[in-house]
């Protein structure tokens, strides 16, 4: 099992996605939070979400060196190769005078520079031959082998003695006043404190061999580089200790020249001579995962194991750092049920039984109870009653209540309609039960459910808070609050990912945090209170995701449990990717401060230009693009960061993208207020800023020219009344003397209309009968090949099986050429032309027989054709063969261990078809029916009689033909049909 180490996301950032350059020769971080990165192509400022250059200023060249300077007095410099000066202040940039005090010492004739950095690469100035560094108690000079001290810069010096080397200076650091300079050969630290030389010989991480350090002035912060590991030197109590911040892999070969750690948002920054800057987010999230080959890492229920563990039914035990089995591994059980009985006996389940692992063998032994029959969904505990939800072929839920562990004697059953997915007691007589179609309350006494309340909520995961109070989860619903039978849905995140939301688990803090298949939430107990109590209308959700450190965005809930507390005061949800274990006092919710929002610069087509306190916009203004900057470092929905327009027709908070940037257009001249908030603080207490916006209207805007237009359009309007009154006079003069006329056209249109109502009518029933006769030709393949694919399934014997085949895709490709020709069926009784173009009539024939064959056959049925090949018919070959496909499937639907013969004649202009068959024949009030309806002249007398759909259309399609049918009984047994087709002169 492999060890996993506390979770750090890095993002890199090059000349691909946001610098200019790939060389990051500084870092620092000004007094109003934003991060200013030195490059070789220029200083860029970057505020979490964009880097922002400024390229106003006039150096020639822009080859930068390191910050210097003081973060307190809003004063960093830096400088080129060529001396020129650049000055950060007040969030911008400028040119500034080179004053060579910043980094230089004039002493007679030597020129002493100003140490102030040490770099990891050990890179020093070539053309430099002397340092210095300035304390509040002195100054101390390097001259490469001797070392100087003196209180200021008018006072002698006087050398101290002690030998330092340039190549010492990579391991010089400074803590307030004193100089600590590491010896990794004597494996001792020098320290320099008011002109005075003592040792710590104590060996350490600060003067190890393999150590590198990293110290810089101006920002103060010295890391010390170990196998790796990267350490924060702090002093405390007069001395200097190592605090760890975080491993990174192969640190030495990233050749890294700048280093900072903002402590505000527990984030690292790494400048690199040749790859860009690294950002890298240190995390409390921890993700054990078992790391079995072939094996996924998505975990479901758990239960606390000792004061800093979990156990899965697998067998697996789970701490933060690690994971290992227990007992053999059982990865064919069902991971999302999980409980302990009262001896501490692990229990889970499978289909149909209930498994206990033994405690007393430390779980190395199991033994189940077995309910034959049964499908166990899901098992539950609450208080001292365990629970299954087992499953009848009918899909109902049967929750199942047992009085013992052991699962042995039932106390209670009681009936669902839906799946079974959360059980809790509501008091010491009642039960909550969550369904798929929302919430019951169970009545233990009574033995009945008493009331269903929340339908059509699928309802995930019931929980019941220190408090008492009782939260319900859903399926992609959202969560709610429950009290009673009264249910408030909370409101959705801005993102609404919390409508997935998997469980709750409160703090020590009192604080939820609820696991979703998009990220973690976390939100004070005390704003979902206020929200109930109506207090206020905003919930202050605060989302983690992989930017805080986790494996995976997506936890997983629908198991039982789906979160655990452990006595070391950890929090473990299961996770796609592994169980997820923090301490939820050590995971900050982070928010910048009240005075970090700044509206500063605004972008008007491709023109940038600054802010000077209020927007000023003529009435014709392009949309304006006002840029928000604000040094947040993480996702801006956490801060709820918004914008509305005061006086304007839309005054609705509207959330910024990610981008942060909020768009002007389409507003009328006036005066405006533009406000700005974001969340200072998970209390939910929100941060404001101002800025007014004035739109001055142009003429035509004016209340005046308004005013005139009104006036002219009031004329032109009483103008064109007057031309209308006059044209209405005219037309109506004109529309008397049409109406008599109109009178007997519309007489005629109204006999017009009567016909084609009785057309129409005529068509809707042969859509009508249409689709009845199509759902009657393919019932008997379709039902045949149906009783073949049973036959398959019940036979072993492989011959039949091929013959079932071979029957199955003769009938299927006989009935997909039929199907070819729905087409054509579908335009069948709306045809108006039943004669066409001449065709042999044994094609049609022997297509048909084809399609019937292997039906015959399997019911023992032989059939027979007999049609001379010279017989020709024009008559429409769909409308025959509709004629032909249904008596010849009634022949073959009757006849069980017999012969079908078809045979045609031609005598003269008449074509005879005689379908006969030996089946059980029709009976004589059937003869009669038939043909009574064949003869009769009548299209309304087709459904009198329930004898079958098929004779019905087939009777039609003969009328539709100019044919005649003939019906009698065959001798000795069965039925005779003949068709009379007379040909087209």
């Amino acid at each position: 099992m492999s060890i996993i180490a506390q979770v750090s996301t890095s993002n890199w950032y090059s000349t691909d996605n946001g610098l200019p350059q790939n060389t990051v020769k500084d870092i620092i971080k000004d007094k109003y939070g934003f991060i200013w990165l030195a490059t070789e192509s220029g200083i860029l400022r970057y505020d979490g979400s964009n880097f922002i250059r400024d390229n106003r200023f006039k150096s020639d060249n822009l080859f930068l060196s390191d910050f210097l300077g003081s973060i307190e007095k809003d004063s960093i410099l830096t400088f080129n190769y060529y001396n020129n000066a650049i000055k950060i202040t007040g969030r911008k940039i400028q040119d500034t005078l080179l004053d060579k005090k910043y980094f230089q010492l004039p002493d007679k004739n030597k020129t002493y520079r100003k140490f102030y950095k040490n770099s990891l690469t050990g890179i020093f100035y070539p053309d430099v031959d002397y340092y210095y560094i300035k304390t509040n108690t002195g100054i101390y000079y390097f001259n490469n082998h001797t070392l100087d001290f003196s209180k200021d810069i008018y006072s002698p010096k006087k050398n101290m003695g002690l030998p330092i080397g340039f190549n010492q200076l990579k391991n010089i650091f400074v803590h307030g006043d004193q100089i600590f300079i590491a010896d990794p050969v004597k494996r001792k630290t020098i320290i320099l404190s008011n002109g005075k030389i003592s040792y710590d010989n104590k060996p350490n991480l600060y003067n190890d061999p393999t150590s590198r350090i990293y110290w810089h002035q101006t920002t103060g912060q010295i890391f010390v580089i170990h196998h790796d590991k990267i350490y924060l030197s702090e002093f405390n109590k007069g001395k200097p200790i190592l605090r760890y911040l975080l491993s990174y892999p192969n640190i030495g070969s990233q050749f890294f020249c700048s280093l900072f750690y903002d402590r505000d948002y527990h984030k690292m920054y790494f400048g690199s001579l040749t790859r860009g800057l690294n950002i890298v987010t240190l995390s409390g999230f921890y993700t054990s995962q078992k790391k079995i080959p072939f094996a996924n890492e998505v975990s479901y229920a758990a239960l606390p194991f000792g004061k800093n563990a979990v156990i899965t039914q697998e067998g697996i035990l789970y701490t933060k750092s690690k994971a290992e089995n227990i007992f053999p591994l059982s990865l064919n059980y069902d991971k999302r049920n999980l409980l302990y009985d009262n001896s501490g006996n692990l229990i889970y389940k499978t289909n149909s039984s209930i498994i206990r692992r033994l405690k007393k063998t430390n779980y190395a032994t199991k033994d189940s109870t077995v309910f034959p029959g049964k499908r166990i969904d899901a098992i539950f505990k609450s208080r001292n009653l365990y629970m299954a939800n087992m499953v009848d072929e009918d899909l109902k839920c049967h929750l199942y209540i047992f009085k013992n562990d052991d699962f042995s004697k039932t106390g209670y059953r009681f009936v669902f309609n839906q799946n079974i997915n959360s059980v809790i007691h509501y008091d010491k007589n009642h039960l909550y039960v969550g369904t798929n179609d929302g919430l019951h309350l169970v009545s233990l006494p009574e033995r009945k459910i008493i009331r269903h309340f929340a339908r059509d909520i699928p309802v995930k995961q019931i929980i019941r808070t220190k408090d008492g109070r009782f939260w319900f989860t859903t399926h992609n619903k959202g969560w709610y609050s429950l009290n009673g039978s009264r249910v408030i849905r909370l409101p959705d995140d801005s993102k609404g990912m919390i409508a997935s939301a998997h469980t709750l688990a409160e703090d020590a803090q009192s604080n939820f945090w609820i696991s979703s298949n998009n990220g973690l939430f976390k939100v004070p107990e005390k704003a979902v209170l206020d929200y109930l109590d109506r207090k206020r209308s905003f919930i202050p959700y605060y989302r983690y995701t992989k930017v805080y450190g986790l494996y995976n965005n997506e936890f997983n809930g629908s198991s039982n449990p789906s979160v655990n507390l452990l006595k070391n005061g950890e929090m473990v949800f299961p996770s796609m990717e592994g169980f997820v274990f923090f301490i939820p006092e050590s995971i900050r919710s982070y928010y910048p401060r009240k005075d970090q929002l700044f509206i500063e610069r605004m972008k008007t087509g491709h023109k940038n230009s600054p802010i000077p306190g209020k927007i000023l916009l003529n009435g014709n203004f392009k949309p304006v693009e006002i840029y928000v900057d604000i040094p947040y470092y993480y996702s801006t929905e956490n801060i709820a960061l918004q914008a509305k327009l005061e006086n304007s027709d839309d005054e609705q908070w509207k959330t910024l993208p990610d981008n942060r940037m909020y768009t002007l257009s389409d507003i009328a001249p006036g005066n405006y207020t533009l406000v700005f908030r974001y969340l200072t603080s998970a209390r939910g207490t929100f941060a404001y800023k101002k800025i007014p916006v004035m739109i001055t209207p142009l003429f035509y805007q004016t209340l005046l020219f308004k005013a005139l237009v009104i006036a002219f359009m009031i004329l032109i309007i009483a103008w064109l009344i007057h031309l209308r009154t006059r044209f209405l006079r005219n037309t109506n003069r004109k529309l008397e003397e049409d109406l008599s006329h109109r009178d007997h056209e519309l007489k005629l249109t109204s006999a017009d209309l009567e016909t084609t109502k009785n057309r129409l009518k005529t068509e809707s029933d042969y859509k009508q009968q249409l689709v009845q006769s199509i759902s009657h030709d393919i019932t008997t393949p379709v039902k045949f090949i149906t009783l073949l694919s049973e036959k398959i399934a019940k036979t072993d014997d492989q011959k039949l099986q091929k013959k079932y085949f071979d029957s199955i895709y003769k009938s299927s490709e006989q009935l997909y050429k039929f199907t070819q020709g729905l087409k054509k069926y579908s335009e069948l009784y709306a045809e108006e032309m039943i004669y066409g173009e001449k065709y042999a009539l044994t094609e049609l024939i022997e297509e048909k027989k084809t399609l019937f064959q292997e039906i015959a056959l399997m019911r023992g049925v032989h059939l027979f054709t007999d049609c001379p090949s010279a017989i020709e018919t024009c008559i429409n070959r769909s409308m025959l063969g509709i004629v032909l496909h249904n008596l010849i499937d009634n022949a073959v639907k009757y006849t069980v261990n017999g012969t079908i013969n078809i045979t045609a004649e031609n005598s003269g202009n008449k074509i005879t078809i005689t379908v006969s068959d030996t089946g059980k024949g029709m009976a004589e009030d059937q003869i009669l029916y038939y043909s009574k309806l064949a003869k009769s002249d009548c299209d309304n007398d087709m459904m009198l009689r329930n004898y079958g759909l098929g004779l019905h259309m087939v009777i039609q399609l003969i009328k539709k033909i100019k044919a005649v049918i003939r019906f009698e009984n065959n001798s000795p047994y069965g039925t005779l049909i003949k068709i009379d087709l007379h040909e087209k002169h």
